[in-house]
This record gives structure tokens, sequence and C-alpha cells, in this order.
């Protein structure tokens, strides 16, 4: 599959797609030291979940654009690649969704990482850690309330919500509101527990999808 190479923020995006080739399936982990036309970060983590060759788009990192919430809006293809790139923020629920499998990321675990991050930045891909990749059994998963979607969305700007888990939300009210306001969602993340709370650049390819609202991609952290 051939993957997008952006050329976006000139130096940063073009020497870390040239630097940084599509390595077989295996756990997320830092690929070594960057070239010198980035002396600003120190290493590059690949957040993109092992493929299992289960025939669906479950078992792989994935993007599910506007179109898929709201006929007529971006589908992957037209995400615009400004908004493949920013700042990672990893919200790490973990403690909560242990116990709850169906958890719900709320405005509470957004302001408690805020207390000790700092706000969350109008360029922010913002990445839940919850410990479950994938359903229980009565397919329930962790995702984002509503108030917490609109909260992101509106209130903080932020250009994407994400998870390791099957999906970042769970009812078509939290996914229009996503849409609505350009937002589009990243699914099956890897390697969460390895990347810093902030301060890394996330850096997202989706593959190429004819129209598609849903398709692969893969996710990359510069860590500074």
């Amino acid at each position: 599959m051939k993957w997008l190479t952006f050329t976006l923020l000139a130096s940063i995006a073009i020497a870390l797609f040239l630097s940084v080739q599509r390595r077989p399936a295996e756990t997320a982990q830092a690929a070594g030291a960057l070239p010198q036309q980035l002396p600003q970060f120190r290493n590059v983590m690949d957040l993109t979940a092992p493929a299992r060759h289960n025939g669906t788009l479950d078992s792989t990192t994935r993007i599910a654009a506007p179109s898929r919430y709201v006929r007529g809006s971006w589908t992957v293809d037209d995400i615009p690649p400004q908004r493949l790139i920013g700042t990672l923020v990893v919200l790490d629920v973990r403690p909560k969704a242990a116990s709850h499998s169906d958890y719900e990321i709320s405005v509470d675990d957004i302001d408690h990482w805020e207390r000790v991050h700092g706000e969350i930045p109008p360029d922010g891909i913002v990445v839940a850690l919850t410990g479950r990749t994938v359903a229980d059994p009565s397919g329930k998963f962790p995702a984002f309330s509503n108030d917490a979607v609109e909260f992101l969305a509106i209130g903080r700007h932020v250009l994407a919500l994400g998870t390791d888990a099957p999906a970042a939300t769970r009812n078509p009210i939290a996914g229009e509101l996503l849409a609505r306001n350009g937002l589009y969602e990243l699914s099956g993340v890897s390697g969460l527990n390895l990347a810093p709370a902030f301060g890394a650049v996330a850096v997202v390819a989706p593959a190429r999808s004819s129209g598609a609202a849903i398709g692969e991609a893969r996710m990359l952290a510069l860590l500074r």
C-alpha cells in the first residue's frame, strides 16, 4: 500500500518521511535518532498498531474522517495536511478503565490532565490511553463522553481525538459533533504507554482511500 508523503511544515515532515520507512508489524518502539535536519527532536516513535491480517480495519490503526458522520464533509483524502500534524496529548485513564470496560472519558479527566501539564493547545491531537485495545465480550470499550468531545472540539479547538481502544466515540451525537468541527478520529493507536503525556509532535499519515470515510493510517510521534 502506498502511503502519503506530506510536505507540511517543510523540513519536519519532509525529513521525517524520508528518514523513517514503514517497518514490518511489530510493537511500537523508538526508531533511532533523527537526521541532523531535525536537531530539536531526539527520537521518533511508531504508534501504529501491528496489523493482524484478519481482513478487517479493526486489526490496525485507523482513521475516521468527518464524512463518516456528516455527508458532504471531508473524506480521508480531503483532510487538510496541516491538520495531520499536531501536539500529541496522551490522556492516561487506565486506572478507571481497568474496572469499567465502558468507562467514559470525562471533562474531569481533561481538567486533571491540564492541572498537571497546562491547557491543551489548539493544535492538539488528543489520544486516550485506556489499556483496553479490544472490546469486552459484551462489546463494551472506553470512549470519550459527549461532554468531553464538546469541550475538546469547541473549548480547546483540537485537531483530532484518538484512542488505543476500538473507537474514540460510541454514539452518533459525539461523532457528528466532531465532524461539524472538522475533527477526525483515530483508533487502535499503539505504544501510548511509552509516549510522553505532552510535548511530542504527532504525525498522522493516512493511506489513499479513494474517497472513503474510514481507512488505515500510520501514526508517528517525534520526541523532543
